[in-house]
C-alpha cells in the first residue's frame, strides 16, 4: 500500500479508537454520547456546526485526546465552506468517515472486551477506510493530471491541447449545467466521471457526495466539489480556454515555438528592465498586452486577440493582480502543457 495512504488509514484508525472512548461528562458512553451532545449544539437541526464550535465542544472534551495530526486529519474529512464563507463541519459525516455508529463504545470496564469482540469488524472498518481515502486519492490524481483534450475543430496537424482533469470535469458540469446555476444532480458526477474513463466504486463515490450539502432541489455545487479537491474553479476556466486559444494563435507562428518563447522573453525582459531598472520577472497588464502583441512577422496578435490573451492569463494564476502579471510564469506555462514539445 501507498505510504501516505497507510499513514492516512493509521491516522483514521487511531481517531476512530478515541472517538469510541467517548466524552467526558455525558451520560451515555462511546459514539452516541458525542452525538447526544453534538445534536444538542446544532440548534438548526441542519447537521452542520461552525469548525470552533465542533472543536472547543466535542473535540476539546474526548476522553482520549486527540494528537495534532489527527485533529487536523478529522477536520479536513469534515470541513466545509458555508455559501457565506463560513468554515463548518458536516458532523453527520462523522461516523461514516471513522466507521463510528451508535453502538460503538469502549468504556474503561469493557475496553478489552469491546477490542476482543469487534476485532473482525474494525479489521473490515480499515479495509473500507483505506479504499475510501484510495478512491479520494484516485480523483485528486485525475483533476491535477494533464489529458489529452479530443477536439473535432482542430486538424490532425495540429497538436492538441492538454487539459488537466479539473478542466475537462468543469467543461463537463458546465454543459450540463445550461442555466448556469452551478449545481449538479448526484448522478451526473457519477456520469462526469464515467465520460472520463474514471471508475471508483458507486458505494464510495456516494460516501464522497454526501459531504456536500444539497439545494432545496437536492442539487449540489460542482464549485464546492472541485475545491474540496484542491481545484479553483476560476483558475480552471481560466486555464482551459487560455490553453485553447495560446494553441489556436501558435498555428499562425512562421517560426519553431521555442524561438516565438526566446523572443517573447525578450520583449518581456526588456518591458521589465525599462520600469525597473532590473528584472522583477512582473510587469504591468498594459506592458503585458503590448508585449504579447509584438509587431513582427513571428506572431502578431491583433489588439482583441492579445487583451483576450492577457485577460485569461490574468484570471488563470493566483500570483496575478489586475495591476501586474507574471511573465515568467506565462512562458512556463506555454512550456508546461505540452504545446511545445508538441510542435518541435
Amino acid at each position: 500500500m501507498d505510504k501516505q495512504l497507510e499513514s492516512q488509514r493509521l491516522l483514521m484508525e487511531s481517531v476512530r479508537q478515541k472517538l469510541i472512548r467517548g466524552v467526558q461528562g455525558d451520560d451515555s458512553d462511546g459514539f452516541e454520547g458525542i452525538q447526544n451532545i453534538l445534536r444538542r449544539l446544532d440548534t438548526s437541526g441542519e447537521g452542520y456546526l461552525d469548525v470552533k464550535v465542533f472543536s472547543k465542544k466535542v473535540l476539546q472534551h474526548l476522553k482520549a485526546p486527540l494528537t495534532r495530526p489527527e485533529l487536523e486529519f478529522l477536520l479536513e474529512q469534515l470541513k466545509q465552506s458555508s455559501e457565506m464563507g463560513q468554515e463548518l463541519i458536516n458532523y453527520e459525516q462523522l461516523g461514516r468517515v471513522c466507521n463510528l455508529n451508535s453502538d460503538d463504545s469502549a468504556s474503561e470496564s469493557d475496553m478489552e472486551q469491546e477490542l476482543q469482540t469487534k476485532a473482525l469488524s474494525h479489521s473490515k472498518s480499515s479495509q473500507l477506510g483505506a479504499k475510501f481515502l484510495a478512491a479520494e486519492k484516485r480523483l485528486n490524481e485525475f483533476l491535477r493530471t494533464p489529458i489529452a483534450e479530443k477536439s473535432s475543430s482542430i486538424s490532425a496537424d495540429t497538436p492538441r491541447c492538454l487539459v488537466t482533469g479539473a478542466e475537462k470535469f468543469l467543461e463537463l458540469a458546465e454543459a450540463i449545467d445550461q442555466d448556469n446555476t452551478g449545481l449538479l444532480y448526484e448522478d451526473e458526477y457519477s456520469r462526469i466521471l464515467s465520460k472520463c474513463r474514471i471508475d471508483i466504486d458507486p458505494d464510495l463515490f456516494n460516501g464522497m457526495l454526501s459531504r456536500f450539502p444539497r439545494s432545496s432541489g437536492k442539487l449540489i455545487s460542482y464549485t464546492a466539489f472541485l475545491q474540496r479537491y484542491g481545484q479553483n474553479p476560476q483558475h480552471n476556466r481560466g486555464r482551459r480556454e487560455l490553453k485553447r486559444l495560446v494553441l489556436h494563435l501558435l498555428a499562425r507562428l512562421t517560426v519553431p515555438v521555442p524561438e516565438w518563447i526566446r523572443f517573447l522573453y525578450q520583449r518581456f525582459e526588456k518591458y521589465d528592465r525599462k520600469l525597473h531598472g532590473t528584472v522583477k520577472h512582473s510587469i504591468p497588464t498594459e506592458a503585458f498586452l503590448h508585449a504579447v502583441q509584438g509587431r513582427s512577422a513571428v506572431l502578431k496578435l491583433t489588439t482583441d486577440e492579445a487583451a483576450q490573451v492577457t485577460s485569461l492569463f490574468l484570471h488563470s494564476s493566483s500570483k496575478n493582480s489586475t495591476s501586474h502579471l507574471h511573465y515568467r510564469e506565462f512562458l512556463t506555462w506555454v512550456k508546461s502543457n505540452g504545446i511545445v514539445t508538441t510542435f518541435v
